[in-house]
């Protein structure tokens, strides 16, 4: 089950295999059999890194990039892994109260510009995109969930 650190909230293990079953379209054993857990550990726990109390990673925007670029890139799957990488990043952000907004021009074009910019995360050797861009773009993705009202309780008082 996911696991709040410092105020967010965190994917793990579990939360992986669930989206990877959706991504591949296998049952949870097959995904359980062909996952390595170690790669992908590694990938979830990236966008929480930090040395002596200070995060990398301050902002929500940059943790999202960073979870998506290292679930693309770290190959825990035989296949899937951009399209897991994505999912994970937009169920981070939404656990983390704020909405993923794909690019408007992802409708006219069946997600090209996504595709494109997953393609490219997920190429971390190659740099086609830094993170810093990564994160503009992600950034850019991001909508902020209002939170649920505050209960509203009418007290009555009762004069005895």
């Amino acid at each position: 089950m996911s696991e709040e650190i410092d105020g967010f909230v965190y994917l793990d293990l579990d939360d992986f295999h669930r989206l990877a079953t959706q991504v591949l379209g296998v049952d949870d054993e097959t995904v359980a059999s062909v996952t390595d857990d170690a790669l992908a550990g590694s990938a979830l726990a990236a966008p929480a890194a930090g040395f002596g109390g200070e995060e990398k990673y301050p902002d929500l925007a940059t943790k999202v990039a960073v979870l998506l670029r290292a679930v693309a890139a770290n190959h825990s799957l035989p296949d899937g892994n951009k399209r897991c990488g994505l999912l994970c990043a937009i169920l981070f952000a939404d656990l983390n109260r704020q909405q993923w907004i794909a690019p408007a021009s992802d409708a006219a074009t069946g997600g090209e510009e996504t595709e494109h910019i997953v393609v490219q995360a997920a190429q971390r050797g190659a740099e086609l995109i830094t993170l810093e861009e990564l994160t503009s773009w992600v950034s850019d993705r991001l909508v902020p969930i209002d939170p649920p009202p505050e209960p509203w309780i009418r007290v009555i008082e009762v004069d005895e």
